[in-house]
C-alpha cells in the first residue's frame, strides 16, 4: 500500500509527464518546418564528422537523433546488429565513408528511380536466397498496368478540378502500388489532392516502403505493419 505522501508524489510526477507531451508536440512541429521534410535529425554530427575513432558508438547516436518515424525504419532493419557486425569485422567506417560518398538526394535520384533500385536490390537478394522474388516484389510493368485498370473506369472523374482520392493497398510490400497510383492521378491532373494507406506484415518491406514516403513524395502517406487478415 502506498502512503498518502507517496500517492501525492506520484501524482505529481504524472501531471509532469503530462505537461511535457505538449511540449515535445510543439518541437517536433518546429523542426519538422525547418528541415522543410517529413523526418529531421537533431545530431550535430553528419556522416562525414563521424570519424574512424569510436565510431559505433557515434554512427549509433547519430540514427538516434533521427524523429521518431525514421528511426523507425532503422529499427524495423534491425541496424542496430548490422552496425555490430561490421564494427567486429572492422569494416563499419569503410562502409560508412562508401555511404557518404554517394549522393541520394532526392534531387539527384529521383523517388521513381530509388524505388527501381529498392526493387533491384529486392530482387537480387531474394535469388541469392533461392526464395522467390515475387513473394517481395512486384515488377515495375505489372504495377503499371494493374494501376491503369484500377483507375480506367475513372477517367473522366479524375481529370476535373477539387478532386481528392484516397488510395489503400492492404498488402503494401514496398508501397510500389501506392507510388503508382500517385503518379497516375497526379499526371492527369497535378492539382489533385491524394491520400495514400498502406498495410505490411514484413517489417524489412515495410521499412523500406516508410523510407520511400520518407523522401519527399507529394502525399500523406500513412503506413502500418500487421496482418491484414487478423488487424484490418
Amino acid at each position: 500500500m502506498c502512503s498518502e505522501r507517496e500517492q501525492r508524489r506520484g501524482l505529481g510526477r504524472s501531471k509532469k509527464a503530462g505537461e511535457l507531451a505538449p511540449s515535445r508536440r510543439s518541437e517536433r512541429k518546429i523542426l519538422l518546418r525547418a528541415s522543410k521534410l517529413s523526418f529531421y535529425n537533431t545530431s550535430k554530427m553528419d556522416l562525414a564528422s563521424l570519424g574512424a575513432s569510436g565510431i559505433k558508438d557515434n554512427l549509433e547516436s547519430y540514427i538516434q537523433s533521427f524523429s521518431t518515424d525514421a528511426r523507425e525504419i532503422f529499427e524495423h532493419f534491425k541496424f542496430g546488429e548490422f552496425i555490430t557486425q561490421l564494427n567486429d569485422a572492422n569494416l563499419l567506417y569503410k562502409a560508412v565513408q562508401q555511404v557518404k560518398g554517394a549522393d541520394l538526394r532526392p534531387e539527384v535520384i529521383s523517388n521513381h528511380d530509388m524505388g527501381l533500385v529498392f526493387e533491384e536490390l529486392i530482387r537480387r537478394f531474394a535469388e541469392g536466397s533461392n526464395e522467390t522474388a515475387g513473394e517481395h516484389f512486384t515488377p515495375r510493368d505489372i504495377v503499371d498496368l494493374t494501376t491503369s485498370l484500377v483507375f480506367m473506369e475513372d477517367d473522366e472523374a479524375l481529370t476535373k478540378e477539387g478532386i481528392i482520392r484516397v488510395i489503400y493497398d492492404p498488402t503494401a510490400g514496398t508501397g510500389g502500388f501506392l507510388s503508382a497510383g500517385m503518379e497516375y492521378v497526379l499526371k492527369l491532373i497535378p492539382a489533385a489532392v491524394m491520400r495514400a494507406f498502406g498495410q505490411e506484415l514484413n517489417p524489412e518491406s515495410y521499412a523500406i516502403c516508410k523510407a520511400d514516403t520518407s523522401r519527399g513524395i507529394s502525399l500523406t502517406a500513412g503506413s502500418f505493419r500487421g496482418d491484414v487478415r487478423r488487424s484490418d
